[in-house]
């Protein structure tokens, strides 16, 4: 036998050395990575009997413990339990065995027994920093903030320099409201990394609560003195000094930065807020309006400055100023979307809707994703630039090809343009896409929207087949409800489907006046004509329109009353009305039916 070789009596008799017994264990790992999801729980517990039968103790262990490891990896939690459970058998004091436990009952969602098991392997590894912060960890989770606070106190003096452990319990203590201990922390965090911005004014919003007002201003010149070339520090110190009313001192500290740097427009913002204070509207303009035109502010400390100053000038009449403000501020801001938000807004204020438009088009060149710009571009070319909004609707619906609004909106500007065929085709893609989506609302919605396209063709059996799909996906939609319903009765047919509809319209919205008007044209229709004249009065105590006005010329006719029968038609042809049928209703004096034949 070689020297070194390690003798292992089976019950054949025969020898393995050390080399080919590790060969075993290597296979024997590898069968459990590659069928760790075939093994059953029965063949787990036999691992110790049948294989590792004339191995230590200590080597079933190992095998137990990383077979365990290796079911946790495949998810097999019961087995690697039984795994992890023989090795605490094994090695009663074998913490990790333990802590593995405890991880299993962590992701069983069992914190009760997961924290047991857990303090237990903290019990046999005492030195175990990571077990105990495992467990500060389970604290914070329950809320447990004192017992958290504990261990990592126990856990900082054995590690005083561990700047995790103290970050901890800043974050802790001020949960907890225990100022000075983290104000202690801070102080021993400082002592590690110097003077910095975080941690002083953390240290002076401490202070501040405690009162210790000296101290905050030796925090400040602390601040001052490390950097002697920040704007802010000297003018939040003046800041502090206001707050406790030590107004002279303050206004020094202003007055002290803008002699060292007439720029600087934290000052002069600080002073616009004091004269403000104290009513000073002139002096308070003065350093608003200076203050704002210092590029060294963030943009966002400006917004709600700059929204005040505008209302201002606006105010005041001074347009022309705000203006030329306007220009300033863009020379420091150029490409800030903010700004021009808010410009475009002034200038729709100041009805300067082309000048809005094409700063609205530069947004988009610096924020084409942003729908907003797209939808406010649109809604303003609309009223004051229609030739151009079908266009713009296009490239929004091509930067956005899955958004089913610009899609309704190249709809919508197609039926104005009377192009039919172009909106039938937008809504067939558009209900492709609502399909794909899963947006049943949408989808019923465009359907509709062909089922109002073909009626105004006169392709009533096709719009009525549009509107029963529209109705399965949009039952109570009270515009396809009424939409449908007024179509029946132009039709004169199914008047009773038309009337149950056009109720339950009018029950959703009991003021808009075209379901109104809707809902009285069905009476008509049905030959009830005083229900018929007592909602369409109600519809016209809403709205004039000139086919409400013909239609209750229409109704009164109906009930005799020629003269003002004729009246309301003649106050129709005024609101507008251009019907050649109507004309001849007031040329013969005679109501003349005008029903569409199916």
């Amino acid at each position: 036998m070689v020297q070194g070789d390690l003798v292992i009596q089976g019950k054949n008799k025969k020898t393995l050395t050390l080399k080919k017994f590790y060969c075993i264990g290597v296979c024997f790992l590898l069968i459990c990575q590659a069928q760790a999801n075939q093994i059953d729980s029965l063949f787990t517990a036999n691992i110790a009997k049948e294989q590792l039968t004339d191995s230590t103790v200590q080597q079933k262990f190992d095998y137990l413990f990383f077979a365990g490891l290796n079911f946790v990896n495949h998810n097999n939690l019961d087995s690697a339990y039984l795994c992890f459970n023989t090795c605490c058998q094994l090695n009663p004091k074998a913490s990790e065995a333990y802590f593995q436990i405890s991880k299993i009952y962590q992701f069983r969602n069992l914190p009760d027994s997961a924290i047991t098991y857990l303090n237990h392997a903290i019990e046999l590894d005492k030195k175990n920093t990571y077990y105990q912060e495992i467990s500060a960890a389970y604290c914070i989770a329950k809320r447990n903030y004192h017992g958290a606070v504990n261990i990592f106190e126990k856990l900082l003096k054995k590690d005083i320099d561990n700047e995790t452990y103290i970050y901890r319990l800043i974050e802790l203590y001020r949960i907890l409201n225990m100022p000075k201990k983290e104000l202690a922390m801070l102080d021993k965090i400082e002592q590690y990394k110097g003077i910095s911005e975080e941690i002083s004014l953390s240290k002076i919003d401490i202070l501040i609560n405690l009162r210790q007002d000296k101290k905050v201003v030796d925090e400040f010149n602390r601040l001052i003195r490390k950097y002697p070339f920040e704007k802010r520090y000297p003018v939040l110190l003046g800041d502090f000094y206001l707050l406790i009313n030590k107004t002279q001192e303050g206004l020094m500290c202003y007055h002290k930065a803008l002699e060292k740097d007439s720029t600087n427009g934290y000052a002069k913002i600080s002073l616009y807020q004091y004269y403000d204070k104290i009513g000073d509207e002139q002096q308070a303009e003065y350093y608003l309006s200076h203050g704002l035109l210092d590029g060294g502010i963030d943009l966002s400390l400006k917004l709600d400055f700059l929204k005040k100053h505008i209302a201002t000038l606006i105010s005041e009449g001074k347009d022309e100023e705000a203006e030329l403000f306007f220009k300033e501020l863009f020379k420091i801001h150029p490409n800030e979307i903010e700004i021009y938000k808010f410009y475009v807004s002034f200038l729709i204020h100041e009805k300067c809707y082309p000048e809005a438009i094409d700063n609205l088009k530069t947004m988009l060149i610096l924020e084409p994703d942003d729908k907003s710009i797209w939808d406010n571009l649109i809604t303003i070319e609309r009223d004051f630039q229609p030739d151009s909004v079908l266009a713009t609707t296009q490239a929004a619906a091509m930067a956005f090809p899955r958004d089913l609004n610009f899609l309704f909106s190249i709809i919508y500007i197609h039926i104005t343009n009377n192009n039919t065929a172009e909106a039938l085709k937008v809504c067939d893609k558009a209900i492709e896409i609502a399909t794909e989506d899963k947006e049943t609302d949408k989808k019923g919605r465009f359907l509709m929207t062909k089922g109002d396209i073909f009626a105004k063709k006169d392709s009533l059996q096709q719009s009525f087949a549009y509107y029963e799909q529209a109705l399965t996906y949009l039952p109570n939609d009270a515009l396809l409800l009424n939409n449908y319903a007024y179509l029946l009765a132009t039709c004169n047919t199914h008047l009773k489907k038309a009337e149950q509809m056009s109720s339950k319209a009018v029950k959703a919205e009991p003021q808009n006046a075209t379901f109104l008007d809707t809902y009285a044209w069905v009476f008509f229709m049905r030959g009830e004509y005083q229900s018929a004249k007592f909602y369409m009065e109600r519809a016209l105590s809403y709205d004039k329109d000139p086919i409400m006005l013909e239609h209750y010329g229409d109704i009164l006719f109906k009930l005799g009353d020629t003269d003002n029968a004729l009246l309301q038609w003649q106050k129709s042809v005024e609101a507008g009305n251009t019907s050649d049928i109507l004309q001849q209703k007031i040329e013969t004096c005679n109501y003349i039916p005008d029903i569409i034949t199916l």
